[in-house]
């Protein structure tokens, strides 16, 4: 088991009704060979570690002479950086100060682990002949599979932080598949528990979107160190999201300029109507809705923030919501005036109505308002979401990364993703569940859309009942062929 598990990199536990479980939940295993070509964790004390050869055997008696002396007349310098980088201090990795190669030289500092050499340099290093020398030592050293970083004793010693931070990134080779630095070794597994993403296609199939596919791909990227990706991603979706802002903009101007014309027309209309036919004053009643002005308000808000957007996650975040909040609003708006014009058409008999069939209703008014409402708020029946919906959702595929990662690295997150080791997994027994690691997310989720979820509750008991009518259908001819 420990042998495979060597190359397992990631597990995934998806919901019910993928792929072919159907009914069930599963687990994917994913595998990478490259894994083996890893350092394993610094902080790793098992058999791994006891094979690291920390210092060459047979080496020239005067070299260790040499080392031994050079240890004892450290400089300022050099006596800070080993202060903080003796015992593992520095992120549990072993350092060992003037470390003796057998190819003659001395590194002032060596970390047997991550094969990593530290170098500090005094002013004399800054001469022509001794650069060219420094670079012929580390071309000999990098020979032996050692990587070397210089500091100056300045740095050292004015920006000591940032040398611990660069010794760190250093200290976590790129990955065999040239990935960054991440937090992905030789001995870990990303737990990814996936089972609350998901999209509803059908009653009895789920999968993911295209974007939320790309989020776990992402996350999978931060766990090795590909941090570019996250940041593309992430980038993508507000730039998207600003994009079909603007394009939200102009189509509720166009709306906006729609309904006005409407009113107007068919309200000048009414009132010339109600003179000749008195029972039609409660047409022109009708044609006052008490709601327009508040969304036309709305609608104001919605386009000049719109127009001016950029891809800000900030920005976003209030164009967001406007579009939330006028989706609902505006459909019912325009819901009531065509039922207002339908009740009034049957009413009244308006399509016999000479001035009604000059205004030509159909073409201009009703046919480019609905286009215009469904380029908004999009048509359920042909699956297509809408512009007010599509820049919500771009903006919230940002916000679900960038909320759970907000420093573009990886980090665990409860009730979706840990990296443990195998000694974890062994200690619980080599579960390879991996909701028994990632914990549960006990927060509440402010951007919970209720309104998707009953979307997909009223998917689900449509299949309920097309599988009732078939079941149905089935009792009856067998019931009849009983009766013969």
């Amino acid at each position: 088991m420990v042998g495979r598990m060597l190359t397992v990199d990631v597990m995934m536990a998806i919901g019910n009704n993928f792929f072919y479980t159907r009914s069930l939940p599963c687990t994917l295993w994913f595998f990478d060979r490259g894994k083996e070509l890893l350092n394993p964790s610094p902080s790793s004390k098992g058999e791994e570690s006891e094979h690291i050869v920390t210092v060459e055997k047979q080496l020239p008696k005067q070299l260790l002479a040499n080392a031994r002396e050079l240890r004892k007349k450290q400089t300022a310098p050099e006596e800070l950086l080993w202060q903080l980088l003796r015992n593992r201090q520095l992120n549990d990795l072993k350092f060992r100060r003037q470390h003796p190669l057998k190819v003659g030289f001395i590194l002032d500092f060596y970390c047997a682990e991550a094969k990593l050499g530290i170098e500090i340099d005094g002013a004399y290093h800054n001469q022509k002949e001794q650069q060219l020398r420094d670079v012929e030592r580390t071309k000999v050293i990098n020979e032996y599979g050692i990587r070397i970083i210089r500091f100056t004793n300045d740095q050292v010693l004015q920006n000591i932080v940032q040398v611990l931070n660069d010794i760190i990134e250093a200290a976590s080779p790129p990955s065999p598949n040239g990935e960054g630095t991440g937090v992905r070794n030789k001995n870990s597994v990303l737990m990814l528990d996936a089972r609350k993403i998901y999209r509803k296609v059908t009653s009895k199939v789920n999968d993911f979107s295209p974007e939320q596919l790309q989020n776990l791909i992402c996350i999978v990227n931060l766990y090795r160190g590909n941090n570019k990706k996250f940041e593309a991603t992430v980038n993508g979706y507000l730039e998207t999201s600003a994009d079909l802002a603007k394009e939200t903009a102009d189509a509720t101007a166009e709306l906006q300029k729609q309904l006005k014309k409407i009113f107007k027309i068919f309200s000048e209309f009414a009132t010339q109507y109600a003179k000749e036919n008195k029972e039609a004053k409660s047409f022109v009643d009708a044609l006052i809705i008490e709601e327009t002005t508040s969304i036309y308000e709305l609608q104001n808000k919605l386009i000049a923030e719109a127009k001016k957007t950029k891809p800000n996650i900030e920005v976003l975040e209030g164009i967001s919501h406007l579009c939330k909040a006028l989706r609902k609003p505006q459909d019912k708006l325009i819901k009531q005036l065509l039922d207002v014009i339908s009740t009034a058409v049957k009413e009244y008999q308006l399509n016999k109505n000479k001035a009604w069939k000059e205004l030509n209703v159909q073409a201009q008014f009703i046919a480019p308002l609905k286009a215009l409402q469904q380029q908004l708020s999009g048509n359920p029946d042909e699956e297509e979401p809408g512009l007010l919906h599509e820049t919500e959702y771009f903006y919230k595929q940002a916000h679900w990364l960038t909320s759970r990662f907000p420093d573009g690295v990886y980090t665990d997150v409860e009730g979706l993703c840990k990296v443990v080791t195998q000694k974890e997994i062994e200690a619980k027994d080599w579960s390879l569940s991996p909701g028994r690691y990632v914990g549960v997310d006990t927060s509440t989720d402010e951007d919970f859309d209720y309104e998707e979820r009953l979307n997909e509750i009223h998917i689900e008991l449509e299949g309920l009942n097309e599988e009732a009518i078939a079941l149905a259908k089935v009792i009856s001819e067998n019931y009849k062929e009983l009766a013969i």
